[in-house]
């Protein structure tokens, strides 16, 4: 009646909610269907931005009704509140299962993220975990035979990658990046997901590839700078005194000119290096500060500056005793950091996971038995007196841990007319105690779990791969798809984002593959 008398179906209450949103709230299905019909907007938000859509995913026995309702009638599925909290995240959040499965149906993304970065997916994984399975049953029902049987020469396989591409302009990844962020790493396995990750690597990886010559390039320049001028610069004066950390005599005319070249080239490189970590940080800050090969990049740069502080401050001398150090660890850096990058290339990911995973495991290792060694180290310490190797506690120590591996020069530190043993009985019966229980006990310990956690890895290396190879392409996509990037002109980014894309529409990502083949 109010409607045929002329009432606004449009109007709004001081939360700013049409009779649209007050009628989803009510469960009212009649009430909404009437309004809908009458030209209510189905995408009216109020001063939470929350849509009708919102209010009809509420307790109810009428919940999905009126859901599908507002969707038939146009309504956003993936339209976020002033929270970034869009249906599809209240539904699994209220355990509607019905709800998360209907709109998913209608395109609601499941790689959605509120303001706090939780994604749909991760919601639906703890509250709704039927929904998921109805997902992966998706999963299945994307790949399908094509005109022949299973097993004819002929045989077609039909992949449907719509499932896995939402329409957002984020790139292909997100969906991928989503399971393994929400514990869910076993759906890569997936075929569609395995067929889908490999084409997609196969497309991006010459970005990679890139940012890996580049690095290449940066740590020649700088291996080649560094010996060239430090391996040959004096740190003595003429009188054979070390200068301490006063500059050495060498000046930048006492190069060679190809010297003067790498220096300047070394440096500019360096530059784009700041410029680059600039963007990645400004583009995922959070992200950026959690890895730590990232803090690594920027101890590079800072020892890259030093080392050729003469060259970009103009000064007449080029070297002195401190720079000596800093090369030495910005060279072991650099060459690190190329490791690690190399490393996530997924025919050598393993190994280096290997590597990481052993280092983490024997710092832990340390740590946990650090007051036996202590122990050892200060006992030694004041029972080797005037033998140099223990002359203070921090070389006791670290000649403790030297000797965990068996290095021992027993004949050196038991019978030496320069250093004789003076405390007989007690010191032989302590080094007796340290031989069992660090080089026999905790060295084979150590031994034992560095098999035991590489037997692990080698038994989840699939999933492992695939895990990383998802991180790294989303990754790549992330950073080519950056609103950062806008100054740049739209034919490179055009160029840039066709390359990355494993398909030219996300409307049509259909694949086929001949079993002859071996696809």
């Amino acid at each position: 009646m109010l409607l045929d008398a002329g009432a606004s179906p449009q109007a709004r209450n001081a939360r700013g909610q049409t009779p649209a949103h007050l009628a989803a709230l009510a469960q009212s299905a009649e009430t909404l269907e009437l309004l809908l019909q009458r030209g209510a907007d189905p995408n009216s938000v109020d001063t939470g931005g929350r849509t009708p859509l919102h209010s009809a995913i509420v307790k109810g026995s009428r919940s999905c009704e009126c859901v599908r309702l507002l969707v038939e009638h146009g309504a956003d599925v993936n339209r976020p509140d002033a929270f970034g909290y869009t249906p599809l995240h209240i539904a699994a959040l209220s355990e509607f299962s019905s709800c998360v499965e209907l709109l998913i149906r209608h395109g609601g993304h499941v790689t959605a993220r509120t303001k706090g970065g939780v994604s749909a997916l991760s919601f639906m994984v703890r509250r709704t975990p039927d929904a998921l399975q109805r997902f992966v049953d998706r999963l299945d029902a994307s790949i399908s035979l094509h005109e022949h049987e299973l097993g004819d020469v002929d045989c077609t396989l039909k992949l449907d990658f719509r499932v896995l591409v939402p329409r957002t302009c984020h790139g292909e990844a997100e969906l991928l990046l989503s399971f393994v962020e929400s514990g869910q790493r076993h759906l890569l396995q997936h075929p569609l997901c395995q067929t889908f990750l490999f084409l997609k690597w196969k497309h991006i990886r010459k970005f990679f590839l890139i940012s890996l010559l580049f690095h290449a390039l940066f740590v020649a320049l700088h291996t080649t700078f560094v010996m060239a001028v430090y391996l040959e610069a004096p740190t003595t004066n003429s009188t054979g005194a070390d200068l301490g950390w006063e500059a050495a005599n060498l000046n930048l005319s006492d190069l060679p000119l190809y010297v003067t070249i790498l220096g300047y080239g070394l440096l500019s490189m360096n530059i784009l290096l700041v410029l680059k970590e600039i963007f990645q940080m400004a583009h995922a800050k959070f992200h950026y500060m959690r890895r730590w090969e990232n803090w690594l990049q920027w101890l590079i740069i800072a020892t890259v500056f030093a080392c050729v502080e003469a060259l970009w401050l103009d000064r007449p001398r080029l070297t002195a005793s401190w720079q000596h150090h800093i090369a030495a660890l910005g060279i072991f850096f650099t060459w690190l950091e190329l490791m690690m990058l190399v490393g996530r290339f997924p025919m050598f990911g393993l190994y280096i996971q290997m590597l990481t995973t052993v280092a983490a495991n024997f710092v832990k290792f340390l740590l946990a038995y650090s007051c036996l060694l202590i122990a050892f180290a200060l006992s030694f310490t004041l029972l080797f007196r005037g033998y140099p190797s223990f002359k203070t506690v921090p070389l006791g120590l670290l000649k403790t841990v030297v000797m965990m591996v068996g290095e021992f020069e027993y004949e050196d530190m038991f019978f030496s007319k320069e250093h004789p043993v003076i405390y007989e009985g007690t010191l032989h019966l302590l080094f007796f105690i340290f031989v069992v229980l660090t080089t026999v006990v905790l060295m084979n310990l150590l031994v034992g779990l560095a098999v035991s956690d590489i037997q692990g890895l080698q038994r989840s290396a699939g999933l492992d791969r695939l895990v990383r190879q998802a991180e790294l392409v989303s990754h790549i996509e992330s950073l080519l798809f950056s609103k950062l990037l806008k100054f740049i002109p739209d034919g490179i980014l055009t160029f840039c984002h066709q390359n990355a894309l494993l398909v030219a529409s996300n409307y049509r990502s259909n694949r086929m593959f001949e079993t002859g083949t071996g696809c």
